[in-house]
């Protein structure tokens, strides 16, 4: 977490490196670092949502069902698809997911919510 908390910084002045100080929100879009954290959180989210679809509660959506396709991931997007009816056992992953790792669905781009999920 060192290596994403803390960001350094220098500026190039006519062909000359100047300063070296420190940034104050941690990484930046298009850090060289970001493809890799995203490959290995989703790497791990993948694995949680393999095992849930293990569970008696989940059934997969009827196109998915040959293929055992539970997600698809891309650029900084993440699809979910299950049985319409079942999307509780997604939505747990996606908590579990946010508390663990610090990153949490934007609820403006979801076409659920988390209310939506505590009412059924």
């Amino acid at each position: 977490m060192t290596c994403v908390e803390t960001a350094f910084y220098s500026v190039v002045i006519n062909g000359a490196l100047y300063g070296f100080f420190p940034g104050y929100s941690g990484m930046r879009q298009g850090d060289p670092l970001s493809p890799y954290l995203f490959i290995a959180c989703m790497e791990y989210f993948s694995r949680m949502l393999i095992l849930a679809s293990q569970n008696f509660r989940f059934r997969f959506h009827p196109k998915c069902a040959p293929l055992v396709i539970t997600h698809l991931a891309f650029a900084d997007d993440v699809l979910l698809l299950s049985q319409g009816d079942r999307v509780q056992v997604l939505l747990q992953q996606l908590l579990i997911f946010g508390n663990t790792s610090g990153l949490n669905m934007n609820v403006d781009k979801c076409l659920f919510t988390l209310e939506e999920f505590m009412r059924t």
